[in-house]
């Protein structure tokens, strides 16, 4: 099937969210997989501008993010930039008493100083909004365990900045 460039935003966001815990599950850092997931969607629209037929998207854009997910662990990374860019939009909240007295910016940092299961877990939790029972089979841990590192995130959360 062949795709128009004027569907691509459509599509993108069918994609984003299956494709984006995809990503994220295979990177440790938030900026990591935000760079991977920019890739993947630019070389999904130049495939579908160039107007290759593409018979199943979800598993070609799969495909582009496996080879994307290959090309990064190839790579050697000599600097790590610390969140260039928030990964939750201004409209999406961690939680609302805690944004109501901060800036994300400032709970970002904080979150990047949490062990990286507690990282993923706040991820796939407020930005995806995955259960915990779908989070704990993405990251093959129990959910129990999720459960208790994102409660236990947010009560430092609120301790630091309430």
């Amino acid at each position: 099937m062949r795709y128009s460039p004027a569907e691509f935003e459509k599509l993108y966001n069918t994609l984003k969210k299956p494709i984006g815990i995809y990503v994220f599950s295979k990177v440790r850092h938030i900026d990591d997989a935000q760079d991977i997931m920019q890739n993947v969607m630019l070389s999904l629209f130049k495939a579908i501008k160039k107007g290759h037929d593409i018979d199943n998207l979800e598993d070609y854009t799969y495909k582009i993010a496996r080879s994307e997910l290959s090309k990064f662990y190839k790579t050697t990374i000599e600097e790590q930039i610390l969140f260039e860019e928030e990964i939750i939009d201004e409209s999406e909240q961690l939680h609302e008493d805690t944004l109501n007295h901060v800036s994300e910016a400032l709970i970002w940092k904080e979150i990047k100083h949490l062990d990286h299961l507690t990282q993923q877990a706040l991820v796939l939790k407020y930005k995806y909004d995955l259960s915990y029972s779908q989070m704990a089979k993405q990251l093959n841990v129990s959910a129990s365990t999720l459960k208790y590192k994102v409660s236990q995130a947010i009560l430092h959360l609120q301790e630091k900045f309430l």
